[in-house]
């Protein structure tokens, strides 16, 4: 490496000092990210391919342990004004957040999907038996019923979504009050008692 700014050493969390003023990668940083590296060889197979095929873009992750951190390296042929090869440039940006905020995503759209299904079923279920065949006036009744509060279920989740997408908007104002804590477990129990008996 000819040239490097100080955000390549911070960025892997290294000392400036540590780094010569020429140095190789992947060989002197594995010596000194060993402990971090979660597959040392990430780093050697970017530069290996590097030199395979000198004209190519390559792209890689390389995962960092002890804190967690994703770097995603870029290396791009550089050329001199009548196109021939001169070396490469070497991109390092840090993804860690980008990353937890994606598996963060995947995660909230699962949780989201299993929360509408549940109430669904349960509406689509007693639909279904109710045009299905006659029932007493008393279960349709209870079916009815169960339907309306699964229904109510359902219309309070997706306000509970769509004032979580008011919140990351910033456009809903908190307001702080007391509260009982008594009326508030009350409360809660209840729902997890429904949840529990569906």
């Amino acid at each position: 490496v000819l040239r490097h700014n100080p955000a390549f050493s911070s960025i892997w969390g290294l000392d400036e000092r540590a780094i010569d003023e020429s140095f190789h990668v992947p060989w002197d940083l594995v010596q000194q990210l060993i402990q971090r590296l979660s597959d040392p060889l990430d780093l050697t197979e970017l530069c290996t391919e590097g030199q395979r095929a000198p004209g190519d873009i390559q792209a890689t992750t390389v995962r960092l342990r002890n804190p967690h951190q994703e770097l995603q390296l870029l290396s791009v042929p550089t050329r001199d004004s009548l196109g021939q090869l001169t070396g490469r440039l070497l991109v390092v940006s840090d993804v860690t957040r980008e990353r937890e905020s994606d598996r963060l995503k995947s995660e909230f759209v699962s949780v989201v999907s299993h929360e509408l299904r549940t109430p669904l079923t349960s509406i689509l279920g007693y639909t279904e038996l109710l045009l299905a065949r006659e029932f007493a006036p008393a279960e349709q009744r209870e079916f009815v019923q169960t339907v309306y509060d699964e229904a109510n279920h359902l219309s309070q989740i997706v306000e509970d979504l769509l004032g979580f997408s008011r919140l990351e908007a910033g456009s809903v104002r908190l307001n702080q009050w007391t509260v009982s804590l008594r009326q508030l477990i009350t409360e809660l129990s209840a729902q997890l008692n429904i949840h529990l008996s569906n």
